[in-house]
């Protein structure tokens, strides 16, 4: 993978940036508030809004590690390649991690899926958000 990221970073597609702490702890919260409102919308069975929110979630906190190893990508998508090489290739996060949230970033759209799915999607998306936003904070903690 990480001769894609290379490819990414020449292309301008992925791009070295400084780190900056702001922007990191405002990703790490965003993902946390997020986090909160998939919880919120998986008790209430609004599958969807959980689906989405817990999507949002892993968005923000592979972004914020992203951030913290000094890299900022110019589309979502790219954010699997960024954390494969500079998370996963480093051993800061696990493959589970990683194929959690290239689960939850097939969800795009998720009204377009079959509605008797949609329980069982938003609750292995937010489980997954829980393990990205726990393994984040503690990387975070440790670096920033």
């Amino acid at each position: 993978m990480r001769t894609k990221f290379e490819e990414c970073v020449r292309k301008g597609l992925i791009s070295k940036a400084n780190i900056d702490p702001t922007l990191v702890n405002r990703e790490i919260t965003d993902a946390e508030e997020d986090l909160k409102r998939g919880h919120k919308a998986l008790e209430e069975h609004d599958f969807i809004r959980a689906m989405i929110s817990g999507r949002n979630s892993q968005i923000h906190s592979i972004r914020a590690l992203v951030f913290s190893e000094g890299y900022r990508e110019k589309k979502v998508l790219l954010l699997v390649i960024a954390a494969e090489s500079l998370l996963l290739d480093k051993g800061l996060i696990r493959s589970e991690i990683l194929e959690d949230f290239e689960y939850a970033m097939k969800y795009e759209n998720p009204e377009s899926e079959p509605e008797y799915l949609h329980e069982s999607i938003a609750e292995d998306i937010m489980r997954g958000s829980d393990r990205i936003f726990k393994r984040a904070k503690i990387i975070l903690e440790k670096n920033i």
